[in-house]
């Protein structure tokens, strides 16, 4: 008998909605689930020829809100009951409905360096400044700007992560860490057995998202 995936779907929805309500947090209230390998938000902009988004890759234990969708990684879908999905929904909730506005200002804050070496660069060329005429101050400042570009973005990561874990805490607190630190390792136990029955399934688990490693986030889960 094959699994009911639009049952599942509807589940999975519900309690989404649930925690929401319980957490009185409306602004990324789901409206509808989709299982995507990857995301982005610039719609058929970022569509492969068949349709397929392309984008940001997504991690399988840390749910994504965006637009009122709950977008899930679909190596997860048949894999948990729905209330097995309630502390990682509660973790998702309040990471962006309450906190992703505070890793955006930060990341911004991140990426100021740069942005000023790109306008006195731009402005040196614009107005000609004679030091531009050399290739060593040209060189040099690319390279600052390379530099400080991908500084930005590893402090732009490391603020998501941290902020990601501070969600768990806050959602063990609403769920209990227990139920959080349950499913983690289920998770961690799946990833493991079909690993061991298929090598190739590895590239279905692989983590390349923002979010910390289930590792990290049990060992945060034990010092909160």
């Amino acid at each position: 008998m094959e699994p009911d995936f639009e049952q599942e779907d509807k589940q999975i929805l519900q309690v989404a909605r649930e925690l929401c309500q319980q957490l009185d947090v409306k602004n990324v209230l789901p409206e509808r689930i989709s299982w995507q390998e990857q995301y982005s938000r610039r719609g058929r902009l970022s569509q492969d020829k068949y349709g397929n988004p392309i984008g940001r890759e997504l991690t399988p234990h840390y749910p994504l809100l965006d637009k009122r969708t709950l977008v899930l990684k679909p190596v997860m879908r048949g894999r948990l009951e729905s209330e097995e999905w309630r502390p990682l929904l509660a973790s998702s909730i309040i990471f962006y409905g309450r906190l992703c506005s505070k890793v955006s200002s930060r990341s911004v804050a991140c990426f100021a360096p740069t942005l000023v070496l790109i306008t006195i660069f731009l402005l040196g060329i614009l107005l000609h400044n004679p030091l531009f005429n050399q290739l060593l101050p040209v060189v040099a400042i690319a390279g600052l700007i390379v530099i400080t570009a991908v500084l930005g973005a590893y402090a732009s990561l490391l603020f998501s992560r941290r902020f990601m874990l501070l969600a768990d805490a806050r959602a063990a607190q609403i769920v209990g860490p227990d139920r959080l630190v349950d499913v983690l390792r289920k998770i961690e136990s799946l990833e493991h057995s079909d690993s061991e029955r298929d090598r190739m399934s590895v590239w279905a688990w692989t983590d390349y998202g923002d979010a910390p490693s289930i590792k990290k986030r049990i060992e945060n889960l034990h010092r909160s």
